[in-house]
């Protein structure tokens, strides 16, 4: 009942703008691949092969609701959160996505047995953000579809301009449900007048048909006018959306470093289907993120590139995966 008040209210801020706070809401386009590190060769179980490998590209469009005001609304939020700050912001997530996974080499038209097989996911997520000065919690909410109803296929031919016969062994269709939750929170921060710093760590855990793991990490940033919020996130892992950023007027920069670890107790891309058979290579039980990015911030325009180093995923890989992330915010 509390996810059906949630949906109904999150509908109602959509439609109605009259009760939303002055920062307004957020828009959010993410593009993530492996391509944007440069057309370098990579050799993986033996193949040398140009870059477009494992998870090759995601991108979601995002709308960050403003402050919920209407106490109706505030309330189902908190409700879905209620160890939550009593005093917390409380906003609403939507986002549509899309992301796609290949073999290292996914010139062969039959994949390789022990490499991870051809994945297409698109998914919509609902979720509810409490944020403070000091904590953020994110609770999110998926369904999705991964297979051929997913468009991958159809996606990677719109851009590569052929037709890749790998395709046809890619996992089959079977829609997603995922719930995933994070808290974030601010551990220490230092002002110097012109640069600031801060370090936020953060733990959760992914609860669904295409994941299931705990995790936990920390980012440190430092930079000029170091807004007040809790940094970006990737898309993949996990389906959490991006949290809002500081109010800061004018020009601030800060460049971060983080890590995250999973303990990983389902990959769907890699495990294969829930429901139905299909091609599969197993996942390691612990996978780890190496961050590095720039995030220029100028009045209500946030613009953010991520550098990704990701450990090996699955035994028979040689080598551990890089990718780049790009985001654009823009607040009305």
């Amino acid at each position: 009942m509390r996810f059906a008040s949630f949906m109904g209210a999150a509908l109602g801020a959509l439609i109605a703008g009259s009760s939303a706070s002055a920062d307004g809401g957020v828009f959010t386009l993410t593009s993530e691949n492996d391509t944007y590190l440069g057309p370098t060769l990579h050799q993986n179980m033996g193949v040398l092969i140009a870059r477009d490998l494992h998870y090759t590209n995601g991108v979601r469009l995002e709308w960050l609701t403003p402050t919920l005001e209407d106490p109706a609304w505030r309330d189902t939020a908190a409700a879905l959160l209620p160890w939550a700050d009593s005093s917390a912001e409380f906003r609403m997530d939507f986002s549509l996505g899309q992301n796609m996974f290949t073999p290292a080499n996914w010139i062969d038209p039959v994949p390789n047995p022990i490499d991870r097989p051809f994945a297409g996911w698109l998914y919509f997520n609902a979720g509810v953000l409490a944020i403070t000065d000091t904590d953020l919690d994110q609770l999110s909410f998926g369904l999705g579809v991964v297979g051929p109803a997913s468009l991958a296929h159809e996606t990677q031919q719109i851009f590569h301009k052929q037709h890749l016969d790998g395709w046809d062994y890619q996992l089959k269709d079977e829609v997603t449900l995922q719930l995933d939750y994070r808290h974030s929170w601010r551990a220490w921060q230092g002002d110097w007048g012109w640069l600031g710093a801060d370090l936020i760590p953060h733990a959760g855990f992914a609860l669904g048909t295409v994941h299931v793991y705990g995790d936990a990490g920390l980012t440190l940033r430092l930079g000029h006018n170091l807004p007040n919020d809790f940094g970006i996130h990737l898309m993949d892992p996990g389906i959490l959306g991006t949290p809002p950023f500081g109010t800061n007027e004018g020009f601030a920069w800060y460049v971060f470093a983080g890590i995250d670890g999973r303990a990983i107790a389902h990959d769907m891309f890699l495990d294969g289907g829930t429901f139905r058979d299909g091609p599969s290579v197993g996942h390691k039980t612990f996978v780890f993120d190496e961050r590095l990015g720039l995030v220029v911030l100028i009045d209500d325009v946030r613009i953010a590139a991520t550098y990704v180093v990701r450990s090996k995923q699955f035994d028979a890989q040689t080598d551990a995966d890089r990718f780049g992330s790009i985001s654009l915010s823009v607040r009305f």
